[in-house]
């Protein structure tokens, strides 16, 4: 495994391994919903996700396109709603300062933090959970939720 300092944990990966997995899954969470909120999220997922986040994502084996849930929270304000989901990869994470599950903001609309899961869909191999908040445009042309 490889080890990653991402403020403020330090992870442990196997991106290989991650790779693999993730080569088996065709598509992210909200294509397979296909709802409109989920839509919504696909259509601005490019925006969603801070290069950076993009860029570590990469670098743990992790298909951004490919988020095992997401799941839509509530309107902000309007035009702006609020989305929860998450990814996982092979690995460990442990806390340097604060809390595994403490959020990190990444960028203006983006928060992320890291948890370990004990029984997970990739056993035997340990997992890590990277939960994510987004605060998502609205883009479709379909009515906005209120």
């Amino acid at each position: 495994m490889e080890t990653l300092q991402i403020e403020p944990w330090i992870v442990k990966y196997d991106a290989e391994a991650t790779r693999k997995r993730y080569s088996h899954i065709e598509i992210g969470y909200p294509e397979r919903c296909g709802c409109e909120l989920c839509q919504n999220f696909a259509a601005t997922r490019e925006k969603v996700y801070p290069e950076e986040v993009r860029r570590i994502l990469a670098q743990l084996g992790i298909d951004y396109t490919k988020e095992a849930e997401v799941a839509y929270t509530c309107r902000i304000r309007p035009e702006w709603h609020s989305y929860i989901g998450w990814f996982h990869f092979i690995g460990r994470a442990e806390e340097v300062r604060g809390e595994l599950q403490d959020y990190v903001r990444i960028g203006n609309h983006f928060s992320w933090c890291f948890r370990n899961i004990a029984e997970n869909v990739f056993s035997p191999y340990p997992l890590v959970e990277i939960n994510f908040t987004a605060e998502v445009p609205w883009v479709l042309e379909a009515k906005e939720p209120e």
